[in-house]
């Protein structure tokens, strides 16, 4: 960069502003880095540290060439035979037990989702088989928005699952952006994209009102648009690659998304009273299918969503799909096995040595167990309660 002349290059890379390291190196590289940098130019070579979690084999060790517990990355995203990734086991120094202990469990270790909490991760290779056909179900959606985009993008009327889609967007940015500034990069988006595109199917479909087609094209580029750059620190080829086939604004040039803004949350999208009806809506939906198995009704059983007003005077008839008398004695008996199980705990956490003698994970555990059985004491109380009314 030109030290110790004041270049324009040293200008404009020293000093930085993070450094992704690893936490084993700290004291051997990092702190020597700093001391060095500070003494010969007064300044500090970056503000902050960034250590994600060390990548290690299915039983713990530090990946090495030279211990041979190491897989081609090339390998991982061409595919490559069995046979052929244990003859690369022959390579290293492991020893006879580790080669055949490494064969069965060849393909496990970690490559995604390396910033999770803790400084070790052990993952399976099927961790990255599940990325993948993610990245695959970025590619169907991308392309189904292709098949329903046309070059007039004038927005219409908003409907209530349009604000909701916008909402939902304008928050994942919010989210995202908040994650990214605490260094934190794990976030799931599958369920959200699917939920996108089965939201938008009907309102663009040939047999749809014009604005509201129109619309719903709009708010389908808008997500897809914003979807790709918030994906792009993730899977920047992927990304790139859709994002290039995308039709441009009017007045947009960017020649590449790695150039293009980065989505942050905006006052426009912000549609809380949408967001709360379809909240309600979703519940609803939720609630209606939980029924049938809360009833304890047979598979076969066809049911029929219906909405009629009831005429004063009129009488109902009961059918008998539910007995009534036993459900509410297969409650009773629920009720009491976990009543048990719930004083339990609570007898075990009130005891004055839990603090000291019970380890802390196992205290947590009881926690969430404690909390488990609660939840499940009050829907079988509410389970009972509506099998009495219905007598």
């Amino acid at each position: 960069m030109g030290w110790p002349q004041d270049t324009a290059d040293f200008r404009s890379f020293y000093p930085s502003n993070i450094l992704e390291t690893g936490w084993d190196i700290l004291f051997f590289w990092v702190a020597r880095m700093v001391m060095l940098g500070t003494k010969l130019t007064g300044k500090m070579l970056f503000r902050e540290v960034y250590c994600p979690a060390m990548i290690r084999d299915a039983h713990g060790r530090k990946m090495s060439k030279s211990l041979g517990n190491v897989i081609d990355l090339l390998d991982v995203i061409r595919g490559c035979e069995l046979e052929k990734l244990c003859t690369q086991l022959l390579q290293g120094n492991l020893d006879e037990k580790e080669i055949k202990k490494a064969k069965e469990f060849n393909l496990r270790f970690a490559l995604c989702a390396y910033s999770g909490g803790g400084r070790d991760i052990n993952l399976e290779i099927l961790r990255v088989e599940g990325y993948r056909k993610f990245c695959n179900k970025i590619f169907n959606v991308t392309k189904f928005a292709m098949l329903k985009l046309d070059e007039s993008f004038v927005p219409a009327k908003e409907s209530l699952v349009e604000c909701w889609v916008l909402h939902k967007l304008n928050v994942a940015a919010k989210e995202l952006n908040a994650q990214m500034a605490d260094r934190n990069s794990m976030m799931a988006t599958t369920g959200r994209v699917q939920l996108l595109v089965e939201a938008m199917k009907p309102m663009t479909d040939e047999s749809a009102f014009l604005d509201t087609k129109q619309f719903a094209q709009q708010t389908l580029y808008t997500c897809l648009d914003h979807g790709l750059r918030l994906l792009h620190p993730f899977m920047p080829f992927v990304t790139e690659e859709l994002w290039q086939r995308l039709p441009r604004r009017p007045n947009d040039a960017t020649p590449t998304i790695m150039l293009s803004k980065f989505p942050e949350p905006t006052a426009e999208f912000v549609f809380d009273e949408a967001d709360r009806q379809f909240d309600l809506v979703f519940s609803m939906l939720k609630t209606g299918r939980l029924l049938p198995a809360s009833y304890n009704l047979q598979s076969d059983i066809h049911l029929h969503l219906g909405m009629i007003a009831l005429t004063k005077g009129c009488k109902s008839a009961k059918v008998g799909l539910v007995d009534l008398d036993v459900e509410i004695a297969k409650c009773d008996k629920k009720l009491d096995v976990v009543r048990l199980a719930h004083q339990k705990i609570v007898k075990t956490e009130s005891q004055a040595d839990n603090a000291q003698n019970v380890p802390e994970n196992v205290r947590t555990a009881n926690v969430d167990k404690r909390m488990t059985l609660e939840a499940e004491i009050a829907t079988l109380e509410l389970s009972t309660g509506m099998f009495a009314k219905l007598k």
